[in-house]
């Protein structure tokens, strides 16, 4: 995004008067890599096959996009990764849930990330799972750091995934 262009420019669907300073859309997309993470870390293990958790988490992206506000997008989310379990996400989840917040909290932001997280949720699940697979590739190998494209993708690299032998 130029300094010229405004979201209501890339979002035709946000109010003309819409504009944001010092967020690109790679910022955004490292916005929704980490969120895309954090989802699949809040499907509790052995509840749905690992092979489905890409679909399960694009259905998730999918109606936090509709939310309002982040809160509600990680509602959303969660319930639809775990429903009736909301109240199963590890500290860690939690924590990096909050965390994630504070950076969305404006809400020209946040309707960008939503709006992005709608149209392009096959791509960010897609980059999530493959970050998530090079992670755990190089946990498995004892004097490789994690790679720098996993780690620039899901944000920290340091903390444990709920699901972490899944993906």
């Amino acid at each position: 995004m130029t300094t010229s262009e405004t979201l209501a420019d890339l979002y035709p669907g946000l109010p003309a008067e819409a504009t944001v300073t010092a967020v690109d859309q790679q910022q955004l997309m490292d916005w929704a890599t980490r969120f895309a993470n954090l989802v699949v870390d809040a499907i509790p293990p052995g509840s749905i096959a690992p092979a489905d958790y890409s679909g399960r988490t694009e259905s998730a992206l999918r109606e936090a996009a509709t939310a309002g506000t982040y809160p509600e997008a990680v509602s959303l989310a969660v319930e639809s990764v775990a429903p009736g379990q909301r109240g199963a996400l590890t500290a860690a989840t939690q924590e990096a849930f909050v965390a994630l917040g504070k950076e969305l909290a404006d809400p020209q932001v946040f309707a960008a990330w939503a709006e992005m997280i709608g149209r392009d949720c096959v791509y960010v699940v897609a980059a999530t799972m493959v970050a998530r697979r090079e992670r755990r590739t190089a946990k498995k190998k004892p004097d490789t750091p994690a790679s720098s494209t996993a780690a620039a993708i899901l944000g920290t690299g340091d903390t444990t995934s709920d699901a972490e032998g899944l993906f």
